[in-house]
């Protein structure tokens, strides 16, 4: 359901490290690092899809080795790959993910689904049901001539789980709604497969975190304060369906946009974990030789960029997942804070001419969280900062240190979703200071959009 935007015009450069990483030193190792494992016949097939071109091959991601660290699989091996995939393809997967269940999930997306209308109505936004109390977590619908075509649940940390001063502070916290009336066995065990699959996801978004913090030369516990007293990450639980079912009315969208049920975008947050259930559809915007790491970050100088190579670029179809393996891709904010060494890569989703599931965990910090550009690259900090006390209260949108202002987390990703999103359209920011920091942030551009020349590409007409 997102509105689409002008994508900025930039072009890709080469990292440079002043510190040693595994990223630095494997940085002369021309080894193909996609797999070269041939392809095994998708769960879920669509013989409609029909998009890209019929000439773009598929995009097979590296599988990273998530199980437990050993001899066979250290710790070094895992950071190395991540950080590779990171800084060129921009997208991975994760397989050996410990205690998560793709098959269980997948019945407990699809019963929650198919839920009556009525009972998924009383778990609407207040924005679209003034009748419900949750204003941020609950049921999303499909909207009709929308360049997105899905509706969706987004469930966030339980309030046990967050520490009840950030909880109290910052409105973006609530109970996330779920059907309560004749709350019988078959409503209680898809509850508990939503709360079990985002406790995994979280709990991997967390050893992510701590590998890329490896990687890029912090200690692993950089990102505790983000992870420890809770956040504001969301599950979310999509269904997809063709536009040609006509759940909603889609005839005012051009060519292009009805071809896609997710338009092009990057995330926002931190990182994302993705579980597309075997499904295709999922296209990731690459360029010239990026499958090969050292020509992909050398693919845009000034003088090829100015010859206008950069429109090469093309959203390739993904090869779709094994069972029980996710996408793991990076947001703005990584982006952002890494001083755009690794990639937030833009990708889409095609309408596959079926029903679809995907579920993402976007893997956000808290409310509170101090987000200033190149924070990994600061060698004065030992892990990341946040407000400890009563500072948001009396700055609004960003706290004074080293002479930075530093917008908070919150009120970026609100600020970026009321200005780009349509289902944000309405949302109403009820406390004061909140509401004055948004609108700071709006007004400035501030909205972990700022990247320099080289950290995004022009949309390609396809």
């Amino acid at each position: 359901m997102r509105r689409l935007s002008r994508l900025p015009r930039c072009r890709l450069l080469k990292p440079s490290m002043s510190h040693e990483s595994p990223l630095t030193r494997e940085w002369g190792n021309r080894t193909d690092l996609l797999t070269g494992m041939p392809f095994q016949v998708a769960r879920h097939v669509s013989q409609t899809a029909s998009f890209p071109a019929d000439d773009v091959p598929e995009l097979e991601l590296k599988a990273v080795d998530f199980s437990k660290e050993c001899e066979t699989n250290p710790a070094d091996k895992i950071i190395s790959e991540l950080l590779m995939q990171f800084a060129t393809v921009g997208f991975l997967k994760i397989k050996n993910l410990e205690g998560f269940d793709e098959d269980r999930y997948l019945m407990a997306c699809q019963m929650f689904h198919n839920l009556p209308m009525d009972r998924k109505r009383k778990l609407l936004l207040a924005k679209d049901n003034p009748a419900n109390p949750n204003n941020y977590r609950g049921y999303l619908p499909f909207v009709g001539n929308d360049p997105s075509h899905k509706e969706m649940y987004d469930m966030g940390m339980p309030r046990a789980w967050v520490n009840q001063q950030e909880w109290n502070r910052y409105f973006l916290y609530e109970d996330t709604p779920f059907p309560q009336e004749e709350f019988d066995g078959e409503l209680q065990w898809i509850q508990h497969e939503f709360e079990n699959t985002f406790k995994i996801f979280q709990g991997a978004g967390h050893r992510l975190a701590n590998y890329l913090a490896c990687g890029l030369g912090k200690r692993a516990n950089f990102f505790d304060p983000w992870f420890v007293g809770g956040n504001l990450s969301t599950l979310r639980s999509i269904r997809y369906l063709p536009r040609s079912a006509g759940v909603v009315d889609s005839s005012m969208l051009d060519s292009e946009q009805s071809q896609l049920v997710t338009p092009p975008h990057s995330d926002s947050g931190l990182l994302t974990i993705l579980c597309t259930f075997g499904y295709p559809g999922l296209q990731v915007l690459t360029t010239p030789g990026a499958l090969d790491p050292v020509s992909s970050l050398a693919a845009f100088t000034d003088e090829r960029y100015q010859q206008g190579e950069e429109q090469r670029a093309v959203y390739q179809p993904v090869k779709a997942c094994e069972k029980n393996e996710v996408v793991v891709n990076l947001g703005d904010l990584f982006a952002r804070i890494s001083g755009y060494r690794l990639k937030a890569t833009y990708h889409q989703v095609a309408d596959i001419g079926t029903e679809r599931y995907s579920s993402p965990m976007f893997v956000d910090p808290p409310y509170s969280a101090q987000v200033p550009l190149g924070l990994l690259l600061d060698p004065q900090l030992e892990q990341v900062p946040t407000l400890d006390g009563s500072d948001s209260q009396k700055t609004g949108a960003c706290h004074e240190a080293s002479g930075e202002r530093m917008p908070l987390f919150g009120d970026v990703m609100l600020a970026r979703m009321m200005q780009s999103y349509v289902e944000w359209d309405g949302f109403e920011v009820k406390d004061p200071i909140r509401r004055a920091a948004i609108e700071q942030l709006q007004f400035s551009g501030n909205l972990l959009a700022n990247q320099p020349a080289g950290s995004r590409h022009l949309r390609p007409k396809l």
